[in-house]
């Protein structure tokens, strides 16, 4: 087995300003069969390691429900729920709710920031029903910003580009600035956003 890093040394900056990532690995999964008190709070103890603070530190999670997502809800302080408009997605989040709740016990100041409705497409019924369904289900902890299908979102990525970056004037990018400005809302935080565009960045 080889030896764990601090995280330190495994986060890396980016181009963009004030942005650093730390990668994930396919050995991840084996976290699953450590089921430790000690391996739960890894992650937690681990951020808290970082001599210079975060004001943000965003824990993308698998959809799936394991150690993975039980490390991050006890190392939080807020939870984003993405629900793709589409029925199935919303199966999984009864389940995700008790998980939630559990990890409570031990991290009482975690809090729903919100549930995001993503993958919406205006002219599918399907994503109509979908979004009602989410609202009867979660009301005002819905954000009202939409994610809409976007082509540019999902090309972003094999370009290695943000969206801002890839496709400043798209969709994707419009509706990830609207809910960035509705999170720190709902955060009582202001900020102007400063986008980065390809240009700017190089």
């Amino acid at each position: 087995m080889t030896t764990a890093i601090p995280l330190e040394e495994a986060r890396y900056g980016t181009h963009i300003q004030n942005l650093d990532l730390v990668p994930s690995h396919i050995r991840i999964a084996m976290l699953d069969q450590m089921v430790t008190l000690q391996e739960q709070y890894r992650l937690k103890e681990a951020l808290a390691s970082l001599p210079d603070p975060y004001d943000f530190v965003i824990l993308d999670c698998p959809h799936t429900l394991g150690l993975t997502l039980t490390q991050a809800l006890l190392a939080s302080q807020h939870i984003i729920v993405p629900i793709a408009a589409e029925y199935y997605p919303l199966e999984g989040v009864t389940d995700l709710q008790e998980t939630i709740r559990f990890a409570r016990q031990p991290n009482p100041r975690l809090s729903m920031l919100g549930y995001l409705v993503t993958r919406f497409h205006q002219r599918k019924r399907i994503c109509a029903e979908a979004l009602t369904k989410v609202q009867e289900m979660f009301g005002a902890e819905v954000f009202e910003t939409l994610i809409r299908d976007n082509v540019s979102l999902q090309s972003a990525p094999a370009f290695r580009l943000s969206i801002y970056e890839h496709a400043p004037k798209s969709a994707g990018s419009e509706d990830y600035e609207n809910l960035t400005d509705e999170m720190l809302s709902r955060l009582s935080m202001s900020s102007h956003l400063q986008l980065v565009t390809k240009e700017a960045a190089g």
